[in-house]
Protein backbone atom coordinates (compact mmCIF):
# COMPACT_ATOMS: atom_id res chain seq x y z
CA UNK A 1 0.00 0.00 0.00
CA UNK A 2 1.33 3.44 -0.78
CA UNK A 3 1.47 6.12 1.80
CA UNK A 4 1.59 9.96 1.30
CA UNK A 5 3.50 11.86 3.76
CA UNK A 6 2.41 15.71 3.79
CA UNK A 7 5.40 17.42 2.94
CA UNK A 8 5.38 20.85 4.06
CA UNK A 9 7.26 24.33 2.88
CA UNK A 10 7.28 27.20 3.84
CA UNK A 11 6.27 28.93 0.78
CA UNK A 12 4.87 26.21 -0.86
CA UNK A 13 2.22 24.77 1.47
CA UNK A 14 1.43 21.05 2.06
CA UNK A 15 2.59 19.06 -1.04
CA UNK A 16 2.42 15.03 -1.39
CA UNK A 17 3.31 13.61 -4.89
CA UNK A 18 4.60 15.87 -7.58
CA UNK A 19 7.27 14.67 -10.36
CA UNK A 20 10.25 17.31 -11.10
CA UNK A 21 8.30 19.52 -13.96
CA UNK A 22 5.33 20.93 -11.41
CA UNK A 23 8.19 21.73 -8.42
CA UNK A 24 8.66 25.79 -7.70
CA UNK A 25 12.30 26.38 -7.59
CA UNK A 26 11.53 27.47 -3.62
CA UNK A 27 12.41 23.54 -3.12
CA UNK A 28 16.13 23.21 -4.91
CA UNK A 29 18.81 25.85 -5.22
CA UNK A 30 19.13 24.17 -8.69
CA UNK A 31 16.57 25.26 -9.95
CA UNK A 32 14.25 22.28 -8.81
CA UNK A 33 14.83 20.04 -11.70
CA UNK A 34 16.52 17.78 -10.00
CA UNK A 35 14.07 17.36 -7.03
CA UNK A 36 10.75 15.39 -6.87
CA UNK A 37 8.55 14.64 -4.18
CA UNK A 38 7.68 10.59 -4.01
CA UNK A 39 5.38 9.16 -1.78
CA UNK A 40 5.30 12.88 0.14
CA UNK A 41 9.00 12.94 0.78
CA UNK A 42 11.78 15.29 -1.22
CA UNK A 43 13.94 12.86 -3.11
CA UNK A 44 16.87 13.39 -5.47
CA UNK A 45 16.17 12.95 -9.34
CA UNK A 46 19.09 12.60 -10.57
CA UNK A 47 21.92 11.83 -7.92
CA UNK A 48 24.31 14.42 -6.71
CA UNK A 49 25.48 17.29 -8.06
CA UNK A 50 28.80 19.19 -8.11
CA UNK A 51 29.14 21.84 -6.04
CA UNK A 52 32.41 23.26 -7.65
CA UNK A 53 33.15 22.05 -10.96
CA UNK A 54 36.87 23.14 -11.09
CA UNK A 55 39.69 20.32 -10.61
CA UNK A 56 42.22 21.84 -7.90
CA UNK A 57 45.62 21.07 -10.57
CA UNK A 58 47.10 18.43 -7.80
CA UNK A 59 46.07 15.69 -5.31
CA UNK A 60 44.03 17.08 -2.68
CA UNK A 61 45.72 16.86 0.90
CA UNK A 62 43.37 17.96 3.35
CA UNK A 63 39.42 19.25 3.79
CA UNK A 64 38.40 21.81 6.57
CA UNK A 65 36.70 24.25 7.35
CA UNK A 66 37.63 27.60 9.13
CA UNK A 67 34.75 29.79 11.61
CA UNK A 68 35.50 33.43 12.32
CA UNK A 69 34.81 34.97 15.55
CA UNK A 70 31.91 36.83 13.16
CA UNK A 71 30.41 33.69 12.22
CA UNK A 72 31.77 33.84 8.48
CA UNK A 73 32.65 30.33 7.25
CA UNK A 74 35.25 29.20 5.10
CA UNK A 75 35.77 25.73 3.73
CA UNK A 76 39.35 24.89 3.24
CA UNK A 77 41.33 22.92 0.62
CA UNK A 78 44.93 21.92 0.65
CA UNK A 79 46.80 20.00 -1.74
CA UNK A 80 50.32 19.30 -2.20
CA UNK A 81 51.49 22.64 -3.83
CA UNK A 82 48.58 25.00 -2.64
CA UNK A 83 45.76 26.14 0.22
CA UNK A 84 42.62 27.42 -1.25
CA UNK A 85 39.17 28.30 -0.28
CA UNK A 86 36.19 27.58 -1.78
CA UNK A 87 34.23 31.02 -2.87
CA UNK A 88 30.60 29.66 -2.51
CA UNK A 89 29.51 33.03 -4.09
CA UNK A 90 31.29 33.21 -6.99
CA UNK A 91 31.81 29.22 -6.87
CA UNK A 92 35.05 28.75 -7.41
CA UNK A 93 38.51 28.09 -5.31
CA UNK A 94 40.43 31.04 -4.48
CA UNK A 95 44.39 30.61 -3.88
CA UNK A 96 45.38 31.59 -0.15
CA UNK A 97 48.90 30.32 -0.93
CA UNK A 98 51.59 32.70 -0.37
CA UNK A 99 52.68 34.95 -3.32
CA UNK A 100 54.97 37.55 -4.76
CA UNK A 101 54.31 40.30 -6.23
CA UNK A 102 56.77 43.05 -6.20
CA UNK A 103 57.61 45.44 -8.95
CA UNK A 104 56.55 44.07 -12.89
CA UNK A 105 57.63 41.71 -15.16
CA UNK A 106 58.55 41.90 -19.49
CA UNK A 107 57.37 38.55 -21.32
CA UNK A 108 58.19 37.43 -24.82
CA UNK A 109 56.00 35.42 -26.82
CA UNK A 110 58.38 32.40 -27.46
CA UNK A 111 60.91 32.85 -25.12
CA UNK A 112 61.31 31.32 -21.60
CA UNK A 113 63.14 34.86 -19.56
CA UNK A 114 60.90 36.48 -17.48
CA UNK A 115 62.40 40.05 -17.20
CA UNK A 116 61.58 41.69 -13.67
CA UNK A 117 61.44 45.48 -13.24
CA UNK A 118 62.13 46.47 -9.69
CA UNK A 119 62.03 42.86 -8.82
CA UNK A 120 64.14 40.30 -6.21
CA UNK A 121 63.60 37.29 -7.04
CA UNK A 122 66.57 35.64 -5.87
CA UNK A 123 65.87 36.03 -2.09
CA UNK A 124 62.04 35.61 -2.92
CA UNK A 125 61.55 32.62 -5.59
CA UNK A 126 62.82 28.99 -6.10
CA UNK A 127 62.62 26.92 -8.99
CA UNK A 128 58.80 25.05 -8.85
CA UNK A 129 56.88 28.12 -7.78
CA UNK A 130 54.39 29.39 -10.46
CA UNK A 131 53.88 32.31 -12.01
CA UNK A 132 50.69 34.53 -14.02
CA UNK A 133 50.29 37.82 -15.26
CA UNK A 134 47.39 39.71 -13.50
CA UNK A 135 46.98 39.83 -9.79
CA UNK A 136 46.24 35.84 -7.83
CA UNK A 137 42.48 34.98 -8.64
CA UNK A 138 41.53 37.27 -11.18
CA UNK A 139 39.40 35.64 -13.68
CA UNK A 140 37.89 32.19 -13.74
CA UNK A 141 39.05 29.25 -12.55
CA UNK A 142 39.65 26.87 -15.30
CA UNK A 143 40.79 29.86 -17.78
CA UNK A 144 43.98 30.56 -15.16
CA UNK A 145 47.10 30.24 -17.33
CA UNK A 146 50.12 29.51 -14.76
CA UNK A 147 54.01 29.04 -15.85
CA UNK A 148 56.51 26.89 -13.43
CA UNK A 149 59.83 28.36 -12.64
CA UNK A 150 62.54 26.42 -13.60
CA UNK A 151 65.67 28.52 -12.33
CA UNK A 152 66.42 31.99 -10.90
CA UNK A 153 69.00 33.43 -12.61
CA UNK A 154 69.65 36.90 -10.45
CA UNK A 155 66.84 39.45 -9.51
CA UNK A 156 65.92 40.64 -12.32
CA UNK A 157 65.60 37.57 -14.46
CA UNK A 158 63.99 33.89 -14.17
CA UNK A 159 63.52 30.87 -16.32
CA UNK A 160 60.68 29.03 -17.07
CA UNK A 161 60.10 25.40 -17.57
CA UNK A 162 58.64 26.42 -21.25
CA UNK A 163 58.84 29.10 -23.83
CA UNK A 164 55.89 31.89 -22.74
CA UNK A 165 53.20 31.30 -25.08
CA UNK A 166 50.84 34.55 -24.62
CA UNK A 167 51.29 38.00 -26.06
CA UNK A 168 54.94 40.00 -25.85
CA UNK A 169 54.04 42.81 -23.02
CA UNK A 170 56.39 45.05 -21.05
CA UNK A 171 55.61 45.98 -17.11
CA UNK A 172 53.10 44.00 -16.19
CA UNK A 173 51.27 43.50 -13.19
CA UNK A 174 52.07 40.05 -12.30
CA UNK A 175 51.78 36.88 -9.51
CA UNK A 176 54.14 34.28 -8.79
CA UNK A 177 52.65 32.03 -6.14
CA UNK A 178 55.23 30.25 -3.44
CA UNK A 179 53.82 26.34 -3.83
CA UNK A 180 54.48 24.01 -1.03
CA UNK A 181 56.91 21.69 -0.64
CA UNK A 182 55.25 18.53 0.36
CA UNK A 183 55.33 15.36 -1.73
CA UNK A 184 52.63 13.29 -2.26
CA UNK A 185 52.58 11.11 1.12
CA UNK A 186 52.80 14.48 3.77
CA UNK A 187 49.19 15.18 4.09
CA UNK A 188 48.01 18.45 6.07
CA UNK A 189 46.66 18.94 9.35
CA UNK A 190 44.83 21.97 10.36
CA UNK A 191 42.91 23.17 13.38
CA UNK A 192 41.07 26.76 14.32
CA UNK A 193 42.54 28.45 16.90
CA UNK A 194 42.10 31.42 18.57
CA UNK A 195 45.60 33.54 19.96
CA UNK A 196 45.88 36.58 22.15
CA UNK A 197 47.78 38.18 19.34
CA UNK A 198 46.89 37.18 15.98
CA UNK A 199 42.91 37.07 17.00
CA UNK A 200 41.10 34.12 15.53
CA UNK A 201 43.56 31.92 12.93
CA UNK A 202 43.14 29.24 10.96
CA UNK A 203 46.72 26.86 11.60
CA UNK A 204 48.30 24.24 8.56
CA UNK A 205 51.29 22.00 8.82
CA UNK A 206 52.48 19.39 6.22
CA UNK A 207 55.99 18.42 8.75
CA UNK A 208 57.28 19.94 5.71
CA UNK A 209 56.78 23.45 5.06
CA UNK A 210 57.04 25.95 8.01
CA UNK A 211 53.94 26.26 9.83
CA UNK A 212 51.05 28.27 8.25
CA UNK A 213 48.40 30.65 9.67
CA UNK A 214 45.44 32.44 8.15
CA UNK A 215 42.99 35.39 9.50
CA UNK A 216 40.57 35.27 6.46
CA UNK A 217 42.36 37.92 4.56
CA UNK A 218 44.85 37.55 1.68
CA UNK A 219 47.31 35.08 1.71
CA UNK A 220 48.50 32.29 4.29
CA UNK A 221 51.23 33.63 6.82
CA UNK A 222 54.26 31.23 8.45
CA UNK A 223 53.94 31.57 11.96
CA UNK A 224 56.72 33.63 13.47
CA UNK A 225 58.09 32.12 17.00
CA UNK A 226 60.33 29.88 15.66
CA UNK A 227 58.10 26.52 16.17
CA UNK A 228 59.00 23.00 14.81
CA UNK A 229 58.21 21.30 11.72
CA UNK A 230 55.58 19.09 12.92
CA UNK A 231 53.00 16.40 10.69
CA UNK A 232 50.43 17.50 13.30
CA UNK A 233 48.62 20.05 15.16
CA UNK A 234 45.64 20.38 17.60
CA UNK A 235 43.90 23.25 20.05
CA UNK A 236 43.53 21.88 23.44
CA UNK A 237 41.86 24.52 25.50
CA UNK A 238 44.38 27.72 25.19
CA UNK A 239 47.22 25.91 24.12
CA UNK A 240 48.40 24.97 20.21
CA UNK A 241 50.02 21.44 20.53
CA UNK A 242 52.70 20.03 17.75
CA UNK A 243 52.67 16.52 16.99
CA UNK A 244 55.34 14.62 15.23
CA UNK A 245 57.89 17.29 15.61
CA UNK A 246 61.03 17.58 12.87
CA UNK A 247 63.93 19.17 15.14
CA UNK A 248 67.22 19.56 13.88
CA UNK A 249 66.42 18.16 10.47
CA UNK A 250 65.04 15.09 12.10
CA UNK A 251 61.77 13.33 12.59
CA UNK A 252 60.58 12.74 16.15
CA UNK A 253 57.36 10.69 15.86
CA UNK A 254 56.95 10.29 19.73
CA UNK A 255 57.53 14.33 20.34
CA UNK A 256 54.78 16.43 21.14
CA UNK A 257 55.41 20.45 22.06
CA UNK A 258 52.88 22.91 23.05
CA UNK A 259 52.54 27.07 23.30
CA UNK A 260 52.13 29.08 26.22
CA UNK A 261 48.85 30.07 27.21
CA UNK A 262 46.76 32.20 23.92
CA UNK A 263 50.22 32.35 21.85
CA UNK A 264 50.67 30.20 18.76
CA UNK A 265 53.60 31.95 18.18
CA UNK A 266 55.46 31.20 21.80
Amino acid sequence: MRIAYPVMSPNAGVKLDNPEQLLSAVYSVDGSQNMELYDGVMRSRLGLIKLIAEALGSPVMRLDQFTTLDRAKYYMACTRTDIFYLDLSALKPMFVTPTYTTGTIDVTNGDATIVGNGTAFLANIAAGDRLRLGTVNSGAFASQIWYTVLSVTDNTHLELTVNYAESTLATQVYTIRLVYNGGTTNYWDSCEFTDNSLGRIWIATNGVDPIQYWAATNQMVTLTGSPPLAKFVLPLLDRLFLGWCVVGGLNQPHQVQWSAAGLGTS
